[in-house]
């Protein structure tokens, strides 16, 4: 039988060409070009993008300004029209993408349409999910979508730890979804979607990290990820920090108080290798912007090729190869 693991990679590798390797190549070279000299040079354009089909959710995750009401820009659904303006401007070199940002992808009414669309431009493409709302229809439409990754949150095995934090969750249904998915990728003897379990390791689950792994490879995950968790409000400690050190991002410092691990080198990758383009079309620097409050431009009025080498884009990157601290949603990243 074929690893799920190797078929996951032939998938991937079958949607390279040689535009994409290219670009690929181009970027990473810009990039060590950048370092050495501190000043931006970009060559070739984002070869992963992360596009949001909704920034709204169905749960209340305590740490998820889009489940706890905090995001500050207006609920959108992404317009399928300019999700085709989008790969129309960066397939030909767009080597990942992935359909999730803030909010839950599968509320996004045309989701299968999305997927379809990006799969069809021979894009590999991912999806991430707390999986309540897939029942036995929507494991169907996914499959035969053609999605390549789908990864699924999990933080608990158990209903009383899982909902801890995926507040208004519950765990049978991320169970009965993953179950639909292998049941229907078995039925139309498909190699897709590779299945990954998300754990993000909390104070509250922790005791389960040597069970996670059995258990959700047993209901049907192809691999799992273990995570550290990213908390707005760490300095002082937090109830939901995990004290088990290897997991967690933060350390205690000789006051009482907790500071990220991370040295905050004055570089940052992400910014050379891809994007970030929420709903309403703003296209931001990387994940950690949850409120889009450094928009480089919008997609919706201006080429993305264009953005990304915009006098603004170029400058924000000027910054980060300076002084990388200055930045709030820099501080609390473990980009090294």
């Amino acid at each position: 039988m074929k690893s799920p693991y190797l078929s996951d990679v032939w998938q991937f590798l079958r949607t390279l060409s040689a535009g994409k390797i290219m670009n690929i190549l181009r970027i990473q070279l810009s990039y060590g070009i950048s370092l050495l000299r501190k000043k931006p040079v970009v060559w070739g354009n984002p070869y992963s993008i992360s596009v949001e089909p909704v920034d709204f959710c169905n749960l209340s995750c305590p740490e998820c300004p889009a489940g706890t009401g905090l995001l500050t820009r207006p609920k959108r659904s992404l317009d399928a029209g300019l999700f085709d303006k989008i790969l129309n401007e960066t397939a030909p070199t767009l080597a990942y993408l992935m359909l999730y940002f803030q909010g839950e992808p599968y509320l996004h009414r045309k989701i299968f349409t999305l997927i379809q669309m990006s799969v069809q431009r021979g894009v590999y493409t991912a999806i991430s999910t707390n999986a309540q709302l897939i029942n036995d229809s929507y494991a169907e439409q996914t499959v035969r979508s053609g999605l390549h990754r789908i990864i699924i949150s999990m933080d608990g095995i158990t209903q009383e730890t899982y909902e801890a934090y995926r507040r208004k969750g519950q765990l049978e249904k991320v169970l009965e979804g993953i179950a639909n998915l292998r049941r229907w990728r078995k039925r139309l003897k498909s190699a897709t979607p590779f299945i990954i379990v998300q754990f993000i390791v909390f104070r509250s689950n922790q005791h389960q990290l040597n069970d996670v792994q059995v258990f959700a490879m047993t209901a049907g995950a192809d691999k799992v990820e273990i995570k550290t968790a990213q908390l707005y409000d760490f300095e002082n400690g937090n109830p939901l920090m995990t004290e088990i050190d290897r997991y967690s991002r933060y350390r205690k410092t000789g006051d009482g108080r907790y500071e990220i691990k991370s040295k905050l080198p004055n570089r940052c990758f992400r910014l050379w290798n891809g994007t970030v383009i929420t709903a309403a079309g703003n296209v931001v620097p990387c994940c950690f912007d949850k409120d889009a409050a450094a928009t480089m431009g919008n997609v919706d009025s201006q080429p993305l090729p264009y953005i990304w080498k915009n006098k603004r884009y170029m400058q924000f990157r000027q910054n980060i190869l300076h002084n990388r601290k200055n930045y709030n949603m820099c501080r609390n990243c473990t980009e090294k």
